[in-house]
């Protein structure tokens, strides 16, 4: 996932901007007093919780354009509950990255990275037959997973310093949102053009 969130900021107030979902969440579950067909009811509470995106920052300007940034910004997705889970609810991966800087304005940091690689194996198949040696294969499968996520962060600060700066700022963040939805114009009219139906060969032309 590749992000570039954009936030304009008032000197010593924070500031935040969040892209995601809300995602629904199991809580907690308890057998209920009713009954029917001779079989328990339970009763379930169910929370949202945020995911995507989230940049909180609170930025000091001095007159001579260093720039100061308390930075928080985390990045979570929901994750497919396990099939042997006793609890059918999703649960989340979450990377965050809190620091403060100081900065000239207008340069570019990388103010963290954060690299995870992991590997499962699993196998299935008739019980104890998959698991011997040299024919179990013949009785059962494996597969294997690997996994890597990446977090870096870059900041880029710019400073505004009269209407025209602030101008200047609203005109690119048009111009970026511009872009992107000719390019998800763009995406979907390729999407369609490859799924054209065509007539079979030999129907004649309706004019």
């Amino acid at each position: 996932m590749l992000s570039a969130p954009s936030l304009i900021a008032t000197d010593s107030i924070g500031a935040s901007i969040t892209v995601g979902n809300e995602v629904p969440t199991l809580t907690a579950q308890a057998a209920g007093n009713v009954q029917v067909g001779g079989n328990s009811t339970f009763t379930q509470s169910i929370q949202s919780r945020q995911t995507g995106v989230t940049l909180n920052v609170m930025a000091r300007v001095n007159p001579s354009g260093i720039v100061t940034l308390i930075i928080n910004q985390e990045v979570s997705a929901p994750q497919s509950p396990a099939a042997s889970s006793s609890i059918q609810s999703p649960s989340f991966s979450q990377r965050s990255v809190q620091t403060q800087i100081t900065m000239q304005d207008g340069d570019t940091i990388a103010i963290g990275g954060i690299i995870n690689e992991s590997h499962s194996e699993s196998s299935s198949g008739i019980p104890v037959l998959h698991r011997l040696p040299y024919i179990g294969a013949a009785f059962g499968n494996k597969s294997y997973n690997k996994d890597r996520t990446e977090l870096i962060v870059f900041m880029t600060p710019h400073v505004i310093y009269d209407n025209n700066d602030l101008q200047e700022a609203s005109d690119e963040l048009k111009g970026r949102v511009k872009k992107l939805k000719i390019a998800i114009v763009s995406r979907k009219s390729r999407s369609t053009i490859g799924s054209a139906i065509l007539p079979p060969r030999g129907t004649p032309a309706v004019s």
